[in-house]
Protein backbone atom coordinates (compact mmCIF):
# COMPACT_ATOMS: atom_id res chain seq x y z
CA UNK A 1 0.00 0.00 0.00
CA UNK A 2 1.28 3.11 -1.20
CA UNK A 3 1.06 6.13 1.28
CA UNK A 4 1.41 9.73 -0.25
CA UNK A 5 3.17 11.79 2.53
CA UNK A 6 2.30 14.93 1.72
CA UNK A 7 -1.31 14.41 2.75
CA UNK A 8 -0.36 13.84 6.08
CA UNK A 9 1.51 16.55 6.98
CA UNK A 10 -0.06 19.60 8.09
CA UNK A 11 0.30 23.14 5.87
CA UNK A 12 2.93 25.37 7.10
CA UNK A 13 1.55 28.74 7.88
CA UNK A 14 3.19 31.64 7.52
CA UNK A 15 3.56 32.79 11.24
CA UNK A 16 5.37 29.20 11.79
CA UNK A 17 8.48 30.76 9.58
CA UNK A 18 7.90 34.20 11.21
CA UNK A 19 7.89 35.71 14.56
CA UNK A 20 5.40 38.31 15.63
CA UNK A 21 6.37 41.10 17.41
CA UNK A 22 4.48 44.17 18.17
CA UNK A 23 3.96 46.74 20.80
CA UNK A 24 1.99 47.58 24.13
CA UNK A 25 1.21 51.34 24.69
CA UNK A 26 1.15 51.88 28.81
CA UNK A 27 -1.83 53.17 30.72
CA UNK A 28 -2.11 54.73 34.01
CA UNK A 29 -5.54 53.51 34.49
CA UNK A 30 -7.74 51.41 32.72
CA UNK A 31 -8.91 52.84 29.51
CA UNK A 32 -12.31 53.81 28.63
CA UNK A 33 -14.11 51.38 25.89
CA UNK A 34 -14.09 53.89 23.85
CA UNK A 35 -10.53 54.84 24.29
CA UNK A 36 -9.11 50.83 23.66
CA UNK A 37 -10.98 50.22 20.62
CA UNK A 38 -9.47 53.63 19.34
CA UNK A 39 -5.76 53.69 20.53
CA UNK A 40 -5.11 49.64 21.95
CA UNK A 41 -6.23 47.37 19.68
CA UNK A 42 -3.52 44.60 18.78
CA UNK A 43 -3.07 43.84 15.16
CA UNK A 44 -4.79 41.14 13.01
CA UNK A 45 -2.91 38.14 12.08
CA UNK A 46 -5.67 36.44 10.90
CA UNK A 47 -4.78 36.42 7.55
CA UNK A 48 -1.64 34.84 8.49
CA UNK A 49 -2.90 32.38 10.25
CA UNK A 50 -5.86 31.61 7.69
CA UNK A 51 -8.43 32.30 9.69
CA UNK A 52 -11.64 34.24 9.53
CA UNK A 53 -11.52 37.50 12.18
CA UNK A 54 -14.69 37.80 14.48
CA UNK A 55 -13.59 40.03 17.11
CA UNK A 56 -10.67 42.25 18.12
CA UNK A 57 -8.64 42.29 20.95
CA UNK A 58 -7.14 45.83 22.59
CA UNK A 59 -4.82 45.28 25.31
CA UNK A 60 -2.35 47.82 27.66
CA UNK A 61 -0.47 47.80 30.69
CA UNK A 62 0.38 49.46 33.81
CA UNK A 63 2.99 48.76 36.94
CA UNK A 64 -0.56 47.38 38.08
CA UNK A 65 -1.62 45.26 35.75
CA UNK A 66 -2.83 44.24 32.56
CA UNK A 67 -5.92 45.56 30.61
CA UNK A 68 -7.38 43.17 27.99
CA UNK A 69 -11.10 44.15 26.11
CA UNK A 70 -12.23 41.52 23.80
CA UNK A 71 -15.03 43.22 21.39
CA UNK A 72 -17.67 40.88 19.50
CA UNK A 73 -19.70 42.04 16.48
CA UNK A 74 -22.31 39.63 17.15
CA UNK A 75 -24.17 38.26 19.25
CA UNK A 76 -23.28 36.95 22.66
CA UNK A 77 -23.50 32.90 22.77
CA UNK A 78 -23.12 30.82 25.72
CA UNK A 79 -20.53 28.48 24.57
CA UNK A 80 -18.15 31.72 23.88
CA UNK A 81 -15.23 31.73 25.77
CA UNK A 82 -11.61 33.36 25.74
CA UNK A 83 -8.10 32.04 26.37
CA UNK A 84 -5.34 34.35 27.56
CA UNK A 85 -1.68 33.36 27.41
CA UNK A 86 1.42 35.41 29.21
CA UNK A 87 4.63 34.99 29.50
CA UNK A 88 6.59 37.87 31.93
CA UNK A 89 9.75 37.04 30.63
CA UNK A 90 9.06 36.19 26.94
CA UNK A 91 11.52 33.44 27.44
CA UNK A 92 11.89 32.25 23.38
CA UNK A 93 14.50 29.38 24.47
CA UNK A 94 12.14 27.61 26.96
CA UNK A 95 10.21 24.77 24.76
CA UNK A 96 7.70 24.71 27.68
CA UNK A 97 5.54 26.18 30.10
CA UNK A 98 7.93 27.43 32.83
CA UNK A 99 6.96 29.52 36.30
CA UNK A 100 6.57 32.86 33.99
CA UNK A 101 3.76 31.76 31.96
CA UNK A 102 0.12 32.16 32.42
CA UNK A 103 -2.95 31.00 30.41
CA UNK A 104 -6.22 32.34 31.67
CA UNK A 105 -9.81 31.01 30.94
CA UNK A 106 -12.70 33.82 30.59
CA UNK A 107 -16.29 33.36 30.21
CA UNK A 108 -18.86 35.62 29.23
CA UNK A 109 -21.19 34.70 31.29
CA UNK A 110 -21.38 32.54 34.66
CA UNK A 111 -21.90 28.89 34.06
CA UNK A 112 -23.77 26.67 36.69
CA UNK A 113 -20.22 26.65 39.26
CA UNK A 114 -17.68 28.31 37.22
CA UNK A 115 -16.31 31.66 37.83
CA UNK A 116 -16.26 34.73 35.13
CA UNK A 117 -12.50 33.78 35.12
CA UNK A 118 -9.45 31.54 36.80
CA UNK A 119 -5.82 30.74 35.92
CA UNK A 120 -5.13 26.97 34.34
CA UNK A 121 -2.27 26.89 33.41
CA UNK A 122 -0.34 23.48 33.28
CA UNK A 123 3.10 23.49 33.87
CA UNK A 124 5.13 20.28 32.58
CA UNK A 125 8.20 20.40 35.00
CA UNK A 126 8.18 21.56 38.63
CA UNK A 127 9.52 24.98 37.29
CA UNK A 128 5.92 26.41 38.33
CA UNK A 129 4.49 29.18 40.34
CA UNK A 130 1.34 29.33 42.34
CA UNK A 131 -1.67 29.62 40.32
CA UNK A 132 -3.73 33.13 41.36
CA UNK A 133 -7.01 33.23 42.93
CA UNK A 134 -10.17 33.54 40.74
CA UNK A 135 -11.38 36.14 42.67
CA UNK A 136 -8.40 38.31 41.87
CA UNK A 137 -8.99 38.50 37.93
CA UNK A 138 -11.78 41.24 37.41
CA UNK A 139 -14.14 40.85 34.69
CA UNK A 140 -17.04 42.89 32.74
CA UNK A 141 -19.37 41.73 30.47
CA UNK A 142 -21.19 44.56 28.49
CA UNK A 143 -23.96 42.97 26.09
CA UNK A 144 -25.61 45.18 23.71
CA UNK A 145 -27.45 42.50 22.11
CA UNK A 146 -25.64 42.48 18.57
CA UNK A 147 -22.37 42.81 19.96
CA UNK A 148 -21.00 42.65 23.44
CA UNK A 149 -17.59 43.93 25.34
CA UNK A 150 -15.63 41.67 27.76
CA UNK A 151 -13.35 43.83 29.39
CA UNK A 152 -10.50 42.05 31.69
CA UNK A 153 -8.16 43.39 34.49
CA UNK A 154 -5.28 40.93 35.34
CA UNK A 155 -3.27 42.35 38.80
CA UNK A 156 0.10 42.77 38.22
CA UNK A 157 -0.09 39.89 41.49
CA UNK A 158 -1.43 37.55 39.40
CA UNK A 159 1.55 37.65 36.66
CA UNK A 160 4.18 35.84 38.24
CA UNK A 161 7.64 37.76 36.94
CA UNK A 162 5.45 40.92 35.86
CA UNK A 163 7.93 43.34 36.40
CA UNK A 164 7.58 46.13 33.76
CA UNK A 165 10.42 48.61 35.06
CA UNK A 166 12.77 46.01 35.15
CA UNK A 167 12.30 43.56 32.13
CA UNK A 168 9.86 46.24 29.04
CA UNK A 169 8.87 43.00 27.05
CA UNK A 170 5.84 40.40 27.46
CA UNK A 171 4.92 37.17 25.40
CA UNK A 172 1.45 37.40 24.67
CA UNK A 173 -0.73 34.79 22.62
CA UNK A 174 -5.09 34.40 22.94
CA UNK A 175 -7.53 31.87 21.68
CA UNK A 176 -11.02 32.79 21.06
CA UNK A 177 -14.14 29.99 20.73
CA UNK A 178 -17.19 30.71 19.08
CA UNK A 179 -19.53 28.12 18.34
CA UNK A 180 -20.64 29.87 15.03
CA UNK A 181 -16.65 30.81 13.83
CA UNK A 182 -14.71 28.42 14.96
CA UNK A 183 -11.30 29.78 16.18
CA UNK A 184 -8.79 33.04 16.58
CA UNK A 185 -5.74 33.61 17.46
CA UNK A 186 -3.26 36.24 17.93
CA UNK A 187 0.62 34.25 17.23
CA UNK A 188 -0.04 30.53 16.93
CA UNK A 189 -2.87 28.36 16.09
CA UNK A 190 -1.17 24.83 17.49
CA UNK A 191 -3.52 23.32 18.58
CA UNK A 192 -1.45 22.82 21.95
CA UNK A 193 -0.14 26.99 21.72
CA UNK A 194 -0.62 26.75 25.55
CA UNK A 195 2.36 24.78 25.91
CA UNK A 196 4.70 26.43 23.56
CA UNK A 197 5.22 30.16 24.76
CA UNK A 198 8.18 30.53 22.20
CA UNK A 199 5.59 30.87 19.60
CA UNK A 200 3.84 33.88 21.72
CA UNK A 201 4.38 36.99 20.49
CA UNK A 202 7.00 39.40 21.34
CA UNK A 203 5.72 42.63 22.57
CA UNK A 204 7.69 45.72 24.17
CA UNK A 205 5.95 47.66 26.86
CA UNK A 206 6.34 51.37 25.81
CA UNK A 207 5.07 54.57 27.20
CA UNK A 208 3.31 56.96 25.27
CA UNK A 209 -0.44 55.40 25.79
CA UNK A 210 -2.60 57.77 28.05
Amino acid sequence: MTINLLEEISPILPLDCFAIQCTLLYAKNQPSIKVMRKKFLLPSTSGLLHEIPFAEIAMAWSEQAMYCDIFFDRPLDPTDKVELFFDTRDLKTASFTHRFCHQFLILPQQVSNETFAKEITTFRTEDVHPLCLAEDIQVDLQDNRRSYVIRVVIPAHCLHGYDPLQFSRIAINYRLHSKESGLQHFSSAYSLAEQHPRYWASCALVKGGI
